[in-house]
């Protein structure tokens, strides 16, 4: 597998071949945005792909915000996310100095809600599915620590129901 990465923009593109008697044009590409904060997805059905806190898995830096939006156009369409490796955020009673913070749009200051959910320590929910067809994520990372790793998790749409 190679990999190219973009100065000053960290973009990494992979590339994985499809097969061994493959013709060089039938190379497949992923592409990620390794330690990018501040993100709009706009995603179609089907689609998948992950987001992680910058720099995971090594320590989370001290003094981060990073918002994220995902977006999907068809209204009828949901977001399921599912955490994936090591979630170590630093714990503080209520969460409120690190934390991701996931919601179902923008208005997050309501932590109660049934549509959000303020996470940080080490036990995250196994998913979250959005109640409509956009999810706002912000990690907020305030310590600088040796032993947390922040996030990283996996996104999927599906129709409402799935």
């Amino acid at each position: 597998m190679e990999s190219l990465l973009a100065a000053g923009s960290k973009v990494r593109l992979k590339k994985t071949d499809t097969g061994e008697n493959c013709c060089p044009f039938s190379k497949k590409y992923q592409l990620s945005f390794p330690d990018l904060c501040n993100q709009t997805l706009y995603l179609q059905p089907g689609d998948t792909g992950h987001i992680s806190s910058p720099g995971y898995p090594s320590p989370n830096p001290a003094n981060t915000l990073c918002e994220y939006q995902l977006k999907v156009f068809q209204p009828d369409q949901r977001i399921k996310l599912t955490f994936v490796g090591e979630f170590s955020i630093a714990s503080s009673e209520e969460c409120k100095e690190d934390f991701l913070h996931v919601g179902n749009n923008m208005n997050l200051i309501n932590i109660r809600s049934l549509t959000s959910y303020k996470i940080c320590g080490k036990d995250p929910p196994k998913e979250i599915v959005s109640r409509s067809n956009e999810m706002w994520l912000v990690f907020k990372s305030v310590s600088q620590s040796s032993v947390t790793r922040g996030f990283n998790l996996t996104y999927q749409v599906s129709s409402k129901g799935n």
